[in-house]
């Protein structure tokens, strides 16, 4: 999966997979392990939140393997 150069060789461009899960923490991590499944490879994950809010945006990139 990864190169010489550090980065990461994406064999089939039609399974990188870009998701926004949107929620409390609890909703979040239930829709992202929904989303995903045993094997997958996760490229890039960020995380942000609107000032006084209970609300948080997880990014997530990955490739879907199976």
């Amino acid at each position: 999966m990864t190169n010489n150069h550090g980065g990461t060789i994406i064999a089939d461009k039609t399974k990188l997979k870009v998701n926004a899960f949107t929620g409390t923490a609890a909703e979040v991590q239930t829709a992202f392990r929904a989303a995903i499944a045993n094997g997958d490879v996760v490229i890039s994950c960020d995380t942000s939140r609107k000032k006084d809010s209970n609300f948080i945006t997880l990014t997530v990139v990955w490739i879907d393997v199976a």
